[in-house]
């Protein structure tokens, strides 16, 4: 007999107070983010600000963190008044599909949507501002028992530690299932860093993000040492296609691939130099500084392969921006 499955939605909410995240324990210790299911009719958002109202009564509106500014969608504005008042802090933190065991014989996949928001400060300070049942979890004291991993569901757990890690958007889905599963989550991973960087294309402007992105991709197509025409022109068509680039004439960004690509077949080592001279320019920009090594990703693997050489240019990449390589999704091929 097969097993019977349910698909739902529902709410987890990431609200940021005193360098922690808010939790719930239930009666057995379990750890979760305060949420909700949407009711009939109502949108995710909508129930996110219902959420956020109960958890943090006394705010009405709450105030975002000025350095981290909220993403503004046509849907997020056509579903505003519908979320009231509190709608417009409520930043989109992360989708995540992940399976609940509700019995042997039954289980449902859930489709969590997380909303980040910071409470303005007049109203909530620290642990003593909340609910009895709420309390702070503070991902940088690694003294503490609890952290983000120990988080149910484990995926929206780790959903919420990229968020608090980078203030970046992620998606997880379930696997696909595949005769080749590392080439179904190898596609997977290309889909899911295109869909971040596109998620913030309206932020991702500017000369010195156009400059970075570039650099990354002639790096990254000169990582073993050579490139010849072919992989020219498809790496140039890799930038064509990229909608986080579609801004700037083609022309251009051909140009400026092109001068990185000639310094690098002249002289690897002071071309290298250059090139990652101009991605370090983004650093102290987190949003610009993410996004520079997703696309150096994307790019990486848009022919179906990530080698050693390709990823070592990302890592490099990283260190020039003051990032973590350990925290890079580019070190696993199902991230």
């Amino acid at each position: 007999m097969p097993l019977q499955t349910q698909v739902v939605v529902d709410i987890a909410l990431l609200v940021e107070l005193d360098d922690g995240l808010v939790v719930r324990a239930s009666d057995d210790g379990t750890l979760r983010f305060p949420g909700c299911v949407p009711g009939p009719g109502e949108s995710a958002l909508a129930a996110a600000g219902r959420m956020l109202r109960a958890v943090l009564p006394e705010q009405a509106p709450a105030r975002p963190a000025a350095a981290r500014p909220p993403l503004s969608t046509p849907a997020d504005t056509a579903d505003a008044a519908e979320a009231g008042d509190v709608s417009g802090i409520l930043r989109f933190a992360g989708c995540v599909e992940h399976t609940d065991h509700l019995s042997p014989e039954h289980r449902r996949k859930v489709l969590t949507v997380l909303y980040a928001v910071t409470p303005d400060p007049a109203h909530y300070r620290d642990q003593d501002d909340l609910l009895p049942d709420l309390f702070l979890l503070r991902p940088h004291e690694i003294e503490s028992q609890a952290t983000l991993a120990t988080v149910q569901p484990t995926a929206v757990g780790r959903a919420a530690l990229v968020w608090w890690s980078e203030q970046w958007a992620s998606w997880r889905g379930h696997a696909v299932e595949d005769a080749e599963p590392w080439w179904t989550m190898l596609r997977k991973s290309v889909r899911t860093l295109r869909a971040q960087l596109t998620a913030r294309s309206d932020v991702l402007q500017g000369e010195a993000f156009r400059d970075a992105a570039v650099a990354i991709c002639a790096l990254v197509a000169v990582a073993d040492g050579r490139v010849d025409p072919a992989e020219r022109d498809a790496m140039i068509q890799s930038i064509h296609s990229e909608p986080v680039l579609a801004a700037y004439p083609r022309a251009e960004l051909e140009q400026i691939f092109d001068q990185h690509v000639a310094r690098l077949r002249l002289d690897l080592a002071e071309g290298r130099r250059v090139a990652l001279n101009e991605i370090g320019k983004v650093r102290g920009d987190s949003t610009r500084s993410w996004a520079v090594l997703h696309f150096g990703a994307v790019v990486g693997r848009a022919d179906g392969f990530f080698d050693p050489d390709e990823r070592r240019v990302v890592q490099e990449a990283a260190e020039v921006l003051g990032l973590s390589a350990g925290r890079l999704a580019v070190q696993a091929v199902e991230e």
